[in-house]
């Protein structure tokens, strides 16, 4: 008898049934991924954030929170006005623009003005970024916002400086750090280039509304606390507690706590929404 050779032989290169199947297997992998990347490209960015946060563990924006505008299933423009106003405020559930308020808001003069320059810009630029700037790539189209800003601060900061010279004067070179701030770029990339112009308009309108309040509110118990006053107007009411109120970890320590109360405050009210649309028979927000 032969002898048999107990080492195996090697089979070609190529040609083995698992070097197919790994072939096949490769392939079919890379046309997943590019299936995958057509059908999440024009997703509305709610979709992209429940997606990112279903994959990290997080609740889902939207599901467990409000209800926000997607494309296709329009709530309503007071509902898009409500949401940026309160329910998903930039300021408190976004932290989006809180170095400018600690930056200005230190009087309550003073916030609103600067609060108002907010406004203009963001909601232009949002309103351009729908009309005019989707088709660009991602780096035209963060230029085109800053650029947008900065060019409609030119005659605005104008007029302001001639009204307020002196609270402009002591805002320095923080004015225009405006242009570039979240507040007008994140609104703009993440909602204005994927819904129609009036969408854009009340979602940036609301937005710089809730912003504006938020401002406000932090000016006035700075003003109040610092030099016991309101608007220029003294307040015999409460003591002042001094100028350390307006050290930027005083401002941090009251955005958070106010950040906190808003928190349960929406919580609660969307677990009574909740409650009474499933007594009603009615459909979940």
């Amino acid at each position: 008898m032969a002898k048999q050779n107990d080492k195996p032989q090697k089979p070609p290169s190529g040609s083995t049934p698992n070097n197919k199947k790994i072939s096949s297997y490769r392939a079919r992998v890379r046309g997943d991924i590019e299936t995958l990347k057509k059908k999440y490209r024009n997703r509305s960015a709610l979709s992209q954030q429940r997606g990112y946060a279903r994959h990290i563990g997080l609740p889902a924006p939207g599901e467990t929170g409000p209800a926000e505008y997607v494309k296709g299933k329009n709530k309503g423009f007071f509902d898009i006005l409500l949401n940026g106003m309160l329910l998903d405020n930039p300021v408190f559930f976004n932290a989006i623009g809180i170095v400018l308020i600690i930056s200005f808001a230190s009087t309550l003069e003073r916030a609103w003005l600067f609060s108002l320059v907010a406004a203009v810009l963001t909601v232009v630029t949002e309103v351009f970024a729908s009309l005019f700037y989707r088709r660009f790539s991602f780096e035209m189209r963060m230029t085109a916002y800053i650029m947008t800003s900065a060019v409609v601060l030119l005659p605005l900061g104008t007029a302001v400086l001639n009204a307020n010279l002196s609270q402009v004067t002591a805002m320095g070179t923080f004015l225009p750090l405006i242009c570039v701030s979240g507040l007008v770029t994140v609104r703009a990339e993440t909602y204005g280039i994927r819904n129609n112009a009036a969408a854009a308009f009340v979602d940036a309108l609301g937005n710089a509304l809730g912003f504006m309040l938020v401002a406000l509110l932090v000016g006035a118990i700075r003003e109040i606390l610092s030099v016991g006053t309101l608007g220029g107007a003294p307040l015999n009411i409460i003591k002042p507690i001094g100028p350390g109120v307006n050290l930027p970890f005083f401002s941090f320590l009251l955005i958070g706590m106010l950040t906190a109360l808003a928190k349960h405050l929406r919580s609660r009210y969307i677990k009574n929404k909740e409650r009474n649309n499933n007594s009603g028979g009615g459909d979940r927000p």
